[in-house]
């Protein structure tokens, strides 16, 4: 039995134009291999790179081009497909192409001309006078259904497409962030050059001397830092516990009657 770990990072992405939700979950085996899943309105898309040359996921998926992404998402999905509608100007270009070439008679070429108006790519297939009409045009019916009728792009390739570019969107946004936050703890607003322990009636405060580094921090602005190592103890400090410890010791040797 082979048990494998990963990290598993979700996020929903809203507020995008003319789309629903997105949802994206990434999981990265190890440094270079790693799996996408989106989501949106009830389907889904999913990929895996075995090799990404040590990038996870949310990196490679960012750099790369969305048509290479989307053809990973859904295997096999055309980027253009067969426009719907009237064909004519396509037919006559056709017919007079063969007519040039002399591959039709004039009797043909015109028949076929005339009877282009309103067909289309559907309509030549089904008409009944294919073979003395069209088949000397587009040939047999299988060479006719993939001749280069026009085509429009594919609405289900473009919706992936978008869909694939807001997530490459909030992975770069999220990345941004990250090295904002990198760039602020490497460039800190100041530091703490010494402070010093005082005891005002066992009310301990500490006096600061505190440097800025940046002058561009507002008023009002709360400085955080990382837990500091636990700072040794002024000298007052010690010695006024030391001499608390005594004091109580003494106080009970008394009451002890010693």
């Amino acid at each position: 039995m082979k048990i494998e770990t990963s990290q598993l990072k979700q996020l929903i992405i809203t507020g995008l134009e003319n789309l629903d939700p997105v949802k994206v979950v990434t999981e990265n085996f190890e440094p270079g291999r790693g799996t996408i899943t989106i989501s949106c309105f009830g389907k889904a898309w999913t990929a895996g790179w075995p090799a990404m040359s040590g990038q996870t996921v949310e990196q490679f998926f960012s750099s790369a081009s969305a048509d290479y992404l989307a053809d990973c998402l859904c295997r096999g999905i055309p980027k253009h497909r067969y426009a719907e509608g009237d064909h004519a100007d396509f037919i006559r270009k056709t017919v007079l192409g063969k007519r040039h070439t002399r591959e039709i008679d004039a009797d043909q070429a015109r028949e076929s001309f005339d009877r282009a108006d309103g067909m289309s790519m559907n309509d030549v297939l089904a008409d009944w006078n294919y073979e003395t009409l069209w088949m000397p045009l587009f040939g047999d019916i299988y060479d006719a259904a993939n001749a280069d009728w026009p085509t429009e792009l594919n609405p289900d390739y473009t919706y992936l497409c978008r869909i694939v570019e807001a997530v490459k969107n909030a992975f770069i946004t999220i990345s941004s962030q990250l090295d904002i936050e990198v760039n602020h703890d490497q460039n800190p607003v100041g530091e703490i050059v010494a402070w010093s322990g005082t005891n005002h009636n066992m009310g301990i405060t500490r006096d600061i001397d505190f440097r800025f580094l940046r002058f561009d921090v507002k008023p009002g602005t709360k400085l955080y830092a990382v837990a500091p190592a636990p700072a040794a103890k002024s000298d007052l400090l010690t010695r006024a516990e030391a001499l608390a410890v005594e004091t109580r010791a003494l106080a009970s040797r008394i009451q002890a009657g010693e």
